[in-house]
């Protein structure tokens, strides 16, 4: 797999647009990935799961909508799926964790007004979870713990992390951009966002062997860069 072949080599995406695959479902607003497969994981707004192959092919799909009211970001950390969830009616804003067969496990609640973007870090086995109202970069254990809050200059949405270079990929909302952040989320890199692409605004990002994958709610897209 070209992803594969990026990992191991320890590339950086650039901010070419590679091109787009269509959404599994209308309004995609989050996407993450199955680390143990490399399978994408987009929910969109109507709550609807999908499991996907890079490639665009879906492999399962199941609703969160009960348990998860306003579904935004999602990730795995190959034995749970975890989705960002705004709502208040359904046990508060927070996070909602699922099985892999999308069965609800349980939910923990977040200190983000509004939680968005989630991603799960291979190096600590923790999660990082994107206030997009309150404009910060929580991070938690897989108990719900809060470990870290930190303060971000912009409203940002999704979030992926790289395992080679130990550092986040997220996209920043207010100026369209896609941008590397190191541990302390500092900025490293950016690159112009969907946007700028002549595509429409993101939501969600997961990054994968060198690739950052966008979900273009507005397009009904999921764009890639290198």
């Amino acid at each position: 797999i070209l992803s594969s072949l990026l990992l191991a080599a320890g590339l950086t995406a650039q901010g070419n647009l590679l091109g787009t695959i269509p959404s599994p479902g209308p309004a995609p607003v989050g996407i993450g990935v199955v680390p143990t497969t490399g399978n994408l994981l987009v929910v969109v707004a109507a709550g609807t799961v999908y499991e996907m192959t890079q490639a665009g092919t879906v492999v399962t799909s199941w609703s969160a909508s009960t348990n998860s009211g306003i579904a935004n970001g999602i990730t795995s950390d190959g034995t749970n799926i975890f989705i960002t969830d705004s709502s208040l009616s359904t046990g508060g804003r927070g996070v909602d964790v699922y099985d892999m067969q999308g069965t609800y496990v349980r939910s923990f609640r977040s200190a983000a007004f509004y939680p968005a973007g989630i991603c799960w870090v291979a190096q600590t086995g923790n999660l990082i979870v994107i206030d997009r109202t309150g404009s910060a970069a929580l991070e938690y254990d897989l108990q719900g713990n809060l470990i870290a809050n930190i303060a971000l200059a912009s409203q940002h949405d999704g979030i992926g992390h790289d395992p080679v270079s130990n550092t986040s990929w997220a996209y920043d909302l207010t100026a369209d951009l896609i941008v590397n952040y190191d541990l302390a989320f500092t900025a490293v890199t950016s690159f112009t966002g969907p946007t700028g692409a002549g595509l429409a605004a993101g939501r969600g990002l997961t990054y994968i062997g060198g690739i950052a994958f966008s979900a273009v709610q507005g397009a009904n897209l999921i764009a890639m860069f290198d």
